[in-house]
């Protein structure tokens, strides 16, 4: 009668999606972290595919953009660029210390080859004092929203500090975590296995040569028992 013995349970197609799905959002996640941190040092503002959110603070841009609103700046090429446009730069003014501002474009010139853009604020009574070139041009704006929108209370609350420590730093820890646990398990399923297999080989490979002894004894003692005979 044959012997059947039972089979280890397949992982599912379903828990396999899922463990490549979670390792996948892991890496992005990851990515995405090591990205921000990198250009808030560097940049001091974030751009993810080409697109970075402001928040105003100062009325220059009244009434089309209230204090507080926030704008969707989308890089471009100053090229692009026309009179009318609403764009985002950093400042030359020494008092500004490089800040990110946001004005509308009301005059173009070509300065030694390059485009220079001359900006003012809607409620100024004066244009800016420094023109706008490709070193300090940051992108246009495409979109703004309202004073008191879903998205302005989401963005307040991410980019504080609590806000992004709890919904974007300890999700990531936890999943990490997470991944990283199961991966020991297989680690240590993978050890044990080895160890199994290695403690096989040993005690086949002993057995092998007590099997061997044996028979060479038997072989002596065989030749041992003729040759008293032939005496």
């Amino acid at each position: 009668m044959e012997e059947t013995y039972p089979q280890k349970p397949r992982k599912t197609r379903f828990a396999k999606i899922l463990s490549v799905s979670t390792t996948i959002l892991l890496i992005v996640a990851v990515v995405f972290c090591f990205t921000v941190v990198f250009q808030i040092q560097t940049r001091h503002y974030v751009s993810i595919f080409g697109f970075s959110i402001f928040r105003v603070v100062s009325d220059s841009m009244e009434p089309a953009i209230p204090v507080g609103a926030l704008i969707l700046n989308q890089e471009t090429d100053i090229e692009k660029i026309q009179v009318g446009d609403i764009i985002c730069f950093r400042s030359m003014e020494s008092y500004m210390n490089g800040n990110i501002v946001t004005h509308r474009v009301v005059d173009m010139k070509t300065i030694d080859g390059k485009i220079a853009l001359t900006t003012r604020g809607d409620s100024n009574n004066s244009e800016d004092r420094y023109y706008v070139v490709a070193d300090n041009f940051i992108g246009k704006v495409i979109a703004v929203t309202g004073e008191d929108s879903f998205l302005l209370n989401a963005y307040s609350v991410l980019t504080s500090g609590i806000g992004f420590f709890t919904l974007i730093i300890i999700p990531v820890v936890i999943l990490s975590a997470i991944i990283l646990h199961e991966n020991l398990k297989k680690i240590q399923k993978e050890m044990k296995k080895l160890r199994e297999e290695m403690a096989a080989q040993m005690k086949e490979a002993q057995d092998s040569q007590l099997h061997g002894s044996d028979i060479d004894s038997f072989n002596s003692d065989q030749h041992s028992f003729e040759d008293q005979n032939l005496q």
